[in-house]
This record gives C-alpha cells, sequence and structure tokens, in this order.
C-alpha cells in the first residue's frame, strides 16, 4: 500500500512527541510527505442574553499565531528526517481544522 501524505496532529500537549516519532516513522517507511497540523483548542460558543458569539468568527490575536509559529518550528526540528514536510498551523477551532486539513491532504499532489 502507497500513501502520498500523511497527517498528524501536532500541539504543546507531552504526547505530541511521541505522535510525531510514530508518524516520521511511517511517513520514511511509505515515502510519504508528513503533514502536521494544529489549531486552537475547542471554546465553546458563548451566549449573552441571546447572542450567539461563535468562537471561529472571533479574531485571533497575535499572540495566538505566535504560539502556531512556535510549534511549527517545533515540527519542523522534529521531523527534520522525512523527505517532504508541510506546517499548516491555523487559528480557527480544531474540529474544523482537522476535518478541513485532512480533505485537502486526500488532495495532496502525488496522492
Amino acid at each position: 500500500m502507497a500513501y502520498a501524505a500523511l497527517m498528524v496532529h501536532f500541539d504543546a500537549a507531552p504526547s505530541a512527541h511521541r505522535r510525531v516519532h510514530l508518524a516520521v516513522h511511517l511517513a520514511n517507511r511509505f515515502q510519504a510527505a508528513l503533514i502536521g497540523i494544529a489549531g486552537r483548542s475547542y471554546v465553546p460558543t458563548l451566549m449573552a442574553e441571546g447572542l450567539t458569539i461563535d468562537s471561529e468568527e472571533t479574531d485571533c490575536g497575535q499572540e495566538e499565531l505566535a504560539i502556531l509559529a512556535d510549534i511549527g518550528r517545533e515540527f519542523h526540528a522534529a521531523t527534520r528526517h522525512v523527505r517532504h514536510t508541510e506546517w499548516r498551523g491555523k487559528p480557527g477551532h480544531v474540529g474544523n481544522l482537522v476535518s478541513n486539513e485532512a480533505r485537502a491532504a486526500d488532495r495532496h499532489p502525488g496522492g
């Protein structure tokens, strides 16, 4: 079986490096690109006097972008032995990010 691309969620959690280690092994074994993704943790919708504010619609701050950039640098350092890597750290709800990026990975060039 051949894989053009594999995707792994990488964040600041202690288990992230174990996941990436396994993903690096698999990417090298199958000669696949490795795509790292991360996003904002789930923040429930806020309700105030009938007004709904979806966390997806709120502006992300510079701090969030800086954190995602730091995580991306850490991802690239951890995956330096993989032929092709991509980092897709994007602000937004993690659930939506995973599903959107998974669809994009299905259409990864060479796939």
